[in-house]
């Protein structure tokens, strides 16, 4: 420490030393006064030189106790500087490895940042050829799927390619099913156990549309879907929230395959008829 703490100066304390009064004697006289007098003088000497030891003792044991603080005090200020110094030491010595790493290590790294730099700059490319598409007209399905507001152009591309796009389904069973969100209770005679979802499905899927879920609360918070969320797990705790958005996702998912494969509208759901206000997800 650069200025460490200090006491001050010329803080102590001395006991003190009391000296207990002789108790004066008086003979007793004729009168009732002077004998009552006599009599109760010597019984106060007692209790009196109780109070003063009790007194000396707590004078002492303060004085002790301000003696062993200081003490402390300046051990604990010396120790703080040594500890402080060490760190200091220790923060210079790895700035200085730090600014020298050696030749393949930093190679290393210039390598995964070149390979970083590489894949982020194929993402976007692969995004700009997407919109391209949606815009030109090649991808009406997608392009009708990202008009819902909350599901972006990435985000509906996916579900075409991966779910809606290669596959007919007869009916949301088959739907819930394919993306392995479909409940799998058990029952053996009169036991009856909800295990949760299958997660038998396409894996990319069934996580898109969790996210869509909660995207879909915040953007479309008058929809049928959401509302239906708030009113049975809006005051839950986070484990029924988690159950419950799963719950959103499934029903989300078949108002969609709804909406692509009959022109059903997800009720009181909005659409982006601006693509300048739209949300990308």
């Amino acid at each position: 420490m650069t200025d460490p703490l200090k006491k001050p100066e010329g803080l102590s304390w001395n006991s003190a030393s009391v000296e207990l009064p002789e108790i004066p004697m008086l003979p007793a006289g004729q009168d009732a006064l002077s004998a009552t007098i006599s009599a109760v003088l010597p019984t106060l000497a007692a209790p009196l030189a109780v109070n003063v030891a009790t007194l000396q003792a707590k004078e002492t044991m303060f004085s002790g106790k301000l003696g062993a603080a200081q003490a402390a005090y300046q051990n604990s200020d010396d120790a703080g500087s040594q500890s402080v110094g060490q760190i200091v030491g220790m923060l210079g010595q790895v700035g200085q490895q730090a600014g020298q790493l050696l030749p393949g290590l930093r190679t290393e790294i210039e390598r995964e940042f070149e390979r970083l730099s590489l894949v982020a700059r194929q993402i976007r490319t692969l995004e700009a050829q997407q919109k391209q598409q949606v815009r030109s007209g090649a991808q009406p399905v997608i392009a009708l799927l990202a008009r819902l507001t909350g599901i972006g152009t990435g985000s509906a591309w996916t579900l075409v390619k991966e779910l809606f796009g290669w596959r007919q389904f007869h009916n949301r069973r088959e739907v819930a099913g394919c993306l392995g969100l479909a409940p799998t209770p058990y029952s053996s005679g009169t036991s009856e156990v909800e295990q949760g979802i299958s997660k038998a499905g396409n894996k990319r899927a069934r996580w898109l549309m969790v996210e869509l879920a909660w995207s879909w609360l915040r953007f479309q918070p008058a929809s049928q879907l959401s509302c239906w969320f708030n009113e049975r797990f809006a005051g839950a705790g986070k484990r029924l929230r988690r159950i419950g958005i799963v719950a959103l996702a499934r029903r989300l998912a078949i108002a969609l395959w709804r909406y692509l494969e009959f022109g059903e509208i997800p009720v009181l759901s909005r659409y982006q008829w601006s693509r300048k206000r739209s949300h990308r997800t």
